[in-house]
């Protein structure tokens, strides 16, 4: 596996909660700054119990995203692969802007602060 640093977002598209949790352990291990995962509500809950079972800790747990992506319900693969894009470069300003121009809810999902407003960076001239 390649190296997983704080530049490095995993997305998990398996269908199968044990073919996950390997990579699943590596990337909990490890610190991307994104970790999002396939699967519904339920799916996540029995992989939350399992990674709890292994000895991972509520708080490592809650850094995965599930389900992955920004569409609710995503099913085919072209709505699918520009919804997880999207949550991976939405995750990405957070975690390098802090956030500029955006909020992000209990829920991980980014809102705009003030709708229309245009926000610019702190290194953009006057």
């Amino acid at each position: 596996m390649p190296k997983v640093d704080e530049f490095t977002a995993i997305a998990l598209l398996f269908h199968d909660l044990d073919r996950e949790m390997g990579p699943l352990q590596a990337a909990l291990d490890a610190a991307p700054f994104y970790i999002g995962t396939l699967g519904s509500i339920r799916t996540h809950e029995r992989r939350t119990y399992a990674l709890l079972a292994l000895g991972y800790r509520s708080e490592d747990v809650a850094r995965i995203k599930a389900p992955i992506g920004i569409f609710p319900k995503a099913r085919d693969a072209s709505s699918l692969a520009l919804s997880v894009l999207a949550d991976i470069a939405l995750a990405w300003q957070v975690r390098v802007r802090g956030g500029v121009g955006v909020e992000l809810r209990e829920d991980h999902v980014l809102t705009a602060t003030q709708p229309g407003a245009v926000t610019k960076h702190p290194n953009m001239e006057a």
